[in-house]
């Protein structure tokens, strides 16, 4: 719109909203049209002079008895008549101290049509004004005096200022635009405000005015004028209005930018920075402003009602009552709720049974089991689809999703068989050719079952077989992994052994993840000779470190005596394996156990030259593995050969603090040849064998020495309380009469010793008379040789 004349408040002309001049065209020329008009306006001026002015020119006597109506047309058939008869109109004349220019006497009478109580005198007023500023030079009074009528006098008469803010004249003219301007920065407690308001709405949806507001709004310094203007030109399509406030926030920085950043979050239902903003129109401007908002205004309604259902939520799950909370969940997934309640009561739901599973003390399995089942069904009913939702709606999944999330944590429920039926028919149906939520569903009924440990083993062979790529087809190795993974935690049947081996073929990524799943999973028992047959070619073809410390450890995880020998062939092959693997093969043997693993040892311990570092530790590992062992089977077979001599190794072992804990005869029972003949044989011959040993050590060390000598003979007197005194006619015979002989031996050895040291020669020759005399009594034990040399 462009102005004429002077845009100042003061000066502006006022023309109708979007029409251009209007002329009064009667057939007369425009000299002849403004020659008449003041004629007309000098006569209409005489005759209110001619008039006796009253005191009061409002007085309700003087004033016609007539409609705002009848007076615009009484007024416009004088105007046409006058402009059409100049000869009826009187000529001027002039009264001593009266104004004689028309516009100061139209001043005065509509100064005082406004200074009236009557409301038709307002309108009056307010047409005389809207005739004036029809035609040229409008007088610069007329704004100030409406300006004023609206503010410093509005409160005076709030029905006239009304009347004003109603009328055409402000409503549908530049003179009201400007005027309005003004008053759209009164506070917000200014009782005609919305008034001012209203125009601008009717006002935002012309085009022509529009961009003038929007200009205004452009150019605007005032906080509270940009605020309003910004308020009432999102009426209609706020696009124009949204980019010139992103224009704003982009090229200036003064005060004016935080109270637009403040209009455009509220307006646009977002919280973003100045810089954001920009960024955010730069790829949304091509977007449906409406909608967006529409979207955030529901999202933020939903956000409060889930507010205040997650207060009540906590409020009740905070009052310690199961029963009335459960019942509160399964009321919130009703199908009358809203999607948000109802996913954040199913997410509950899952939380409610992972606490109460954490809180094993407080339930027991079978009332815990009773509260959780309704719960349960209602997760399952939902998975199901069954509450009036098509399983193709995105709502549906998405409770679905949060379904199977929950049901991870119901443990007791492995194999319930609703659930387990739910998850079957999910997993059957990840094929290749399913596609999106569909797909992402099956996969997390894959997870939930490989959580909870369900029996899907056969479902998830089929899933497998149903992967495997073709000839010449490209292999889904994510689907691939996923389905390995499950079968790992889940279970192996033998079906799936098989097709283990045939994913390893794919690619080597999943050559490993084949590995790690057989390493780690649950091989049947009738798969574990194929499956060590696996672990040896591995062992055998590859090089990677990784790929045979895996096969090692799955070799030892096994726990079968079939697979000593691959890892004893590991430890012995020194040109070929590393330091970690040979020791990590060794520590499988020792984890396997059993007499198996003893012959290993002794194997290993054969081919390795004894000072070898892995000597020492399949030594230690084997005297682990004996002191175990309180039956002494392992003791004798590693320490004596089938001749009851030492191994090579044998001596050594019965100096190690392992294999003398278990045969100290303080540690045995005091009726062991009783209770457990078998074992009490082996305890023998081993303790026979063991006081060779020591008492070669003490020959050796200190042959005189008493004090090194008493814990020995202390260990044989412990040992001889336990042979008892019935005779010996088996196998033991000849380890027992050693160890009686040892006895003799020893207490002749110290009388002895302190005789010759006392010098009493008939001591010693009665020592030895008796020594004689016991040793031609053993009551049918044949004597051994003697311990000392």
């Amino acid at each position: 719109m462009t102005y004429r004349g002077n845009l100042s408040l003061r000066q502006i002309r006022s023309t109708p909203i979007g029409e251009k001049d209007r002329r009064l065209s009667l057939g007369f020329s425009p000299v002849i049209f403004t020659a008449l008009m003041t004629c007309f306006v000098l006569g209409f001026s005489l005759a209110v002079v001619s008039q006796e002015i009253p005191v009061n020119p409002v007085e309700p006597a003087l004033i016609p008895e007539s409609s705002p109506a009848e007076i615009l047309s009484k007024e416009s058939e004088v105007k046409t008549t006058l402009s059409i008869d100049p000869e009826l109109q009187d000529p001027p004349t002039e009264t001593e101290g009266v104004p004689t220019d028309p516009d100061e006497l139209l001043r005065g009478k509509v100064t005082s049509f406004f200074e009236s109580e009557d409301a038709v005198d307002w309108v009056r007023a307010l047409t005389l004004l809207g005739a004036r500023l029809e035609r040229e030079n409008a007088p610069e009074w007329i704004n100030p005096l409406l300006l004023a009528l609206l503010t410093d006098k509005a409160l005076e008469n709030p029905s006239r200022t009304r009347t004003i803010l109603s009328d055409e004249l402000i409503t549908n003219s530049n003179t009201g635009i400007l005027i309005l301007t003004v008053l759209l920065r009164q506070e917000a407690n200014w009782p005609f405000l919305e008034e001012v308001e209203r125009s601008f709405r009717k006002w935002a949806l012309d085009e022509t005015v529009r961009d003038r507001l929007i200009t205004e709004f452009r150019v605007a310094s005032d906080v509270l004028l940009i605020r309003r203007l910004f308020d009432v030109l999102t009426v209609g399509d706020p696009r124009d209005v949204v980019e010139a406030a992103i224009d704003r926030l982009r090229s200036t920085e003064d005060g004016s930018s935080e109270v637009v950043l403040k209009s455009l979050n509220e307006f646009m239902k977002l919280d973003l920075g100045r810089e954001k903003w920009v960024e955010w129109w730069k790829e949304n401007n091509t977007k449906p402003i409406f909608e967006g908002i529409v979207s955030r205004t529901e999202e933020a309604g939903r956000s409060k009602e889930l507010a205040t259902w997650s207060r009540a939520d906590r409020h009740l799950r905070e009052a310690g009552l199961p029963q009335r909370y459960l019942a509160w969940l399964l009321e919130s997934m009703d199908v009358s709720e809203t999607i948000s309640i109802r996913s954040a009561a199913i997410v509950r739901s899952g939380q409610f049974a992972r606490d109460l599973m954490r809180a094993e003390s407080a339930t027991s399995p079978a009332e815990r089991t009773e509260l959780l089942k309704p719960a349960l069904d209602r997760l399952v009913l939902i998975l199901n689809g069954d509450v009036n939702a098509s399983k193709r709606s995105g709502d549906f999944q998405d409770l679905a999703l949060l379904c199977l999330a929950a049901l991870r944590e119901f443990s007791d429920f492995e194999s319930e068989s609703n659930l387990v039926n739910v998850l079957k028919f999910h997993i059957a149906r990840l094929n290749p050719n399913l596609r999106n939520g569909a797909r992402r569903l099956a996969r997390e009924a894959l997870e939930t079952a490989s959580a909870l440990r369900s029996p899907v083993v056969e479902d998830i062979d089929a899933a497998l077989e149903r992967f495997l790529p073709g000839i010449d087809e490209v292999a889904d190795e994510g689907e691939l992994r996923r389905l390995v993974l499950a079968a790992r935690t889940v279970g192996f049947s033998p079906d799936t052994v098989e097709l283990l081996f045939r994913v390893a073929q794919v690619s080597p990524e999943l050559d490993e993840l084949v590995l790690e799943a057989l390493v780690f999973g649950q091989v049947p028992q009738n798969s574990i000779s194929r499956v060590l047959e696996y672990y040896g070619l591995l062992m055998e073809s590859r090089k990677e470190s990784n790929v045979r410390s895996l096969a090692i450890n799955g070799i030892g995880r096994l726990g079968v005596p079939e697979g000593i020998p691959l890892l004893v062939s590991m430890v012995l092959k020194e040109t070929a394996e590393s330091v970690a693997e040979r020791n990590a093969a060794l520590a499988m043997i020792g984890s396997i156990g059993g007499q198996g693993a003893i012959n290993g040892c002794m194997e290993v311990l054969s081919g390795l030259p004894e000072t070898s570092e892995l000597y020492k530790l399949a030594l230690q590992q084997t005297l682990s593995l004996i002191s175990a062992d309180q039956s002494l089977i392992f003791a004798e077979l590693f320490v004596l050969n089938e001749s009851g001599e030492f191994r090579s190794w044998g001596t050594d072992a019965l100096r190690s603090e392992d294999l003398i804990s278990v045969l100290r005869a303080k540690g045995q029972p005091t009726d062991l040849r009783e209770r457990d003949p078998l074992k009490f044989h082996r305890w023998v011959r081993l303790q026979a064998k063991r006081f060779e040993i020591l008492v070669g050590d003490l020959v050796q060390r200190a042959p005189n020495a008493t004090d090194e000598w008493n814990p020995l003979r202390q260990e044989l007197v412990d040992s001889l309380s336990l042979l008892g005194d019935s005779p010996f006619t088996d196998d033991v015979q000849i380890p027992a009469s050693r160890l009686l002989q040892l006895a003799r031996e020893l207490d002749g050895r110290t009388v002895v010793s302190e005789a010759i040291v006392g010098g009493t020669v008939t001591r010693v020759v009665d020592t030895f008379t008796i020594y004689l005399e016991a040793a031609s009594n053993t009551g049918g034990i044949e004597a051994g040789n003697s311990y000392f040399p």
